[in-house]
């Protein structure tokens, strides 16, 4: 399937294989706007054979669960007094959706067998719950493909410190090899080092690094090339993976694809190598091609990497230079670019983008769009700019601060822009309740008590802050239009009886603008623009536009605008300082008004300190009350 799904392990050995559930979002916006245009109608029809507790469980995340459970249980009774693993659990997916390793107890690699025959499209009441990872399917449900997941298995390593896993990559058309997991471990001395096994799903095994033993290719879960079933056998000696005695301080390994082709005639190798994170510098380094390259860094621990992957194809869709994203703990954000010639890798390249929040995960969008996903600040989404602008134009925030060591390469320009942040209070390292000034009284009681707000201090390093949370309604901005000198803003609907507004009447002092959705066709555009700039009107995917309603007066300071109903006619009402205009919603055109000048003479001076409207309001059912200066009050009725 070409949807994707997020797999996740918890620190107490819980797991669970979840993806965005397309259905249950539908339903649930049909059921918003079902309600919202007829508040008493509650009940929702079936859809697609979706049950009311499906609703119930999705009602503000539409997220399906495809199996969950907790491997404590199981491991505690196959691992006797095992030691958990030092550095916490670590996961990694084999590339060929085989297989799931998890290490979770020192000395212990535990494999959990992905079926490749499960639909994620199943309904929903065919999903199930696996505890501990091989939990048959409940009754109704007899093949193991209504599973996800197949029975989780332990295998022995000698390694005990593992710092980090990945798996290797193969090449595409000669994938013929069983799971290659990768680790980097701490030996008793402290050196570190780089090795791989292989992983035998038809045994329940580890092959050894070193091993020839073939494995046996009838298994159920081995994988298909063109049709056929592939050969399940170790790579030979020369090609498995091993590295002694990398740099001290490397935490974090990425697996690299081999190239599609080789060049000179040479053939192709079928495992890719590895990128070596340390805190000095970057090591490739892959025993298939005999090659290691490194490149020297900055004192930098880096946290989060991700490929820099369009979603047309390869990297960036070229072949020979594959890139990544890097997070380093000081929230800045670097590119590693890795060059081939020939199908061998010939040179590393590292630059910093900028700074952003601390990254714990980075997820590259495309377009240059970058997920920041951070659990010590907010989390952000940033984009990726083709030339170098001040940091102080784009976000002054979270750029151009000095850094503990007092070197920063970006005091002065970056690469990123910030274009939302998605609020977090963690880590909150301490806090204080504290009351506030609004006191209440219970007359139940008989006491007086004060509301209290906490005040935690959140965050860590450069993105620490200090936070005040406390019970009440809150508001979030969706969008900003720069716009100086507005006096008063009013919503109009095209049609009485629509859901959605199509216009915003904007007062100034001399003169009255409207903007309008731009995908409504009976809009009138106003071609001069009232001398106003493109730039400050749209946003970038902004939906307004400005435009004219003929009946409107745009001459004039508006004080009041509104939808009115009589007689099933859907009329505007505007209310200036000397008429009130009645405009048709369907043709924009006015259809009557009112002055408190009609009948007098409107240049007289008598007539002005007591004649002209000062305040107006009118109510959908085409009542209008206007004030006059003088203090009379006038009331008016719109009929059809």
């Amino acid at each position: 399937s070409s949807k994707d799904c997020l797999f996740f392990t918890t620190e107490r050995g819980g797991y669970a294989l979840i993806s965005y559930d397309e259905q249950l979002a539908t339903i649930q916006q049909s059921s918003a706007a079902l309600s919202h245009s007829s508040p008493s109608k509650k009940k929702i029809d079936d859809v697609d054979n979706t049950s009311s507790s499906d609703l119930i469980i999705g009602e503000h995340y539409p997220v399906r669960t495809h199996a969950s459970g907790s491997l404590t249980n199981y491991s505690t009774s196959v691992i006797a007094g095992g030691r958990r693993a030092e550095c916490g659990p670590l996961a990694a997916v084999d590339p060929l959706h085989r297989c799931i390793a998890l290490h979770l107890y020192d000395g212990f690699v535990t494999v959990i067998p992905i079926h490749r025959g499960y639909d994620i499209n199943t309904p929903r009441t065919s999903s199930s719950s696996a505890d501990g990872g091989g939990k048959q399917a409940p009754r109704g449900m007899a093949s193991l493909t209504t599973k996800p997941f197949g029975d989780a298995f332990h295998t022995r390593i000698e390694q005990r410190t593992v710092l980090s896993m990945t798996f290797l990559k193969t090449h595409p058309t000669r994938s013929t090899y069983i799971p290659q997991l990768a680790l980097l471990y701490q030996d008793a001395r402290g050196f570190q080092h780089v090795i791989s096994h292989g992983i035998d799903l038809s045994k329940k095994c580890m092959v050894l690094y070193g091993s020839t033993a073939a494995a046996n290719n009838n298994s159920q879960d081995a994988i298909e090339i063109d049709g056929k079933p592939a050969a399940s056998v170790m790579p030979p000696p020369g090609e498995q993976l091993k590295k002694s005695r990398i740099e001290g301080g490397s935490a974090m390994l990425v697996s690299v694809p081999p190239a599609k082709t080789a060049g000179g005639g040479t053939k192709a190798n079928a495992l890719g190598g590895v990128l070596i994170l340390g805190q000095r510098q970057i090591t490739y380094h892959s025993t298939a091609e005999g090659a290691t390259k490194v490149l020297p860094i900055g004192q930098s621990l880096l946290l989060s990497c991700c490929p820099v992957v369009e979603k047309e194809g390869s990297a960036s869709g070229d072949e020979d230079m594959l890139r990544y994203l890097l997070g380093d703990e000081t929230g800045r954000i670097h590119l590693l670019v890795v060059g081939r010639k020939g199908g061998l890798v010939t040179n590393l390249h590292f630059e910093t983008l900028g700074t952003a929040s601390v990254s714990s995960a980075l997820v590259y969008l495309g377009n240059g769009m970058v997920f920041v996903g951070s659990q010590f600040a907010n989390s952000q989404l940033v984009q990726i700019l083709d030339n170098p602008v001040p940091v102080s134009a784009v976000n002054s925030s979270s750029g151009g601060e000095e850094s503990e060591d007092g070197m920063n390469p970006l005091e002065e320009t970056t690469y990123l822009q910030t274009l939302e942040e998605y609020t977090n209070l963690g880590p909150i390292v301490d806090f204080d309740l504290r009351p506030t000034g609004d006191e209440s009284k219970d007359d139940s009681a008989g006491t007086n008590y004060r509301q209290s707000v906490v005040v935690t201090c959140s965050g860590v390093a450069k993105d620490g802050t200090v936070r005040l949370v406390r019970n009440g309604v809150g508001m979030k901005e969706q969008a900003e239009v720069e716009m100086e000198g507005i006096k008063g803003m009013w919503s109009l609907r095209r049609g009485f009886d629509e859901q959605d507004d199509t216009f915003l009447v904007q007062s100034f002092v001399r003169e009255t603008r409207i903007l309008g959705v731009q995908s409504s066709k009976d809009l009138e555009m106003d071609g001069s623009q009232d001398g106003m700039d493109d730039d400050d009107e749209e946003e970038e995917g902004g939906a307004l536009a400005e435009v004219t309603i003929g009946g409107f007066n745009s001459s004039k300071s508006t004080l009041f605008a509104g939808n009115v109903s009589v007689g099933g006619a859907d009329l505007l009402v505007q209310v200036v300082d000397d008429s009130v205009r009645v405009v048709d919603s369907a043709t924009l055109d006015m259809v009557t008004d009112w002055s408190p000048f009609r009948g007098g003479d409107d240049e007289s001076d008598e007539d002005e300190p007591m004649g002209f409207i000062t305040v107006a309001s009118s109510n959908q059912s085409g009542q209008v009350v206007v004030a006059l200066r003088g203090g009379t009050l006038v009331y008016l009725v719109v009929e059809n």
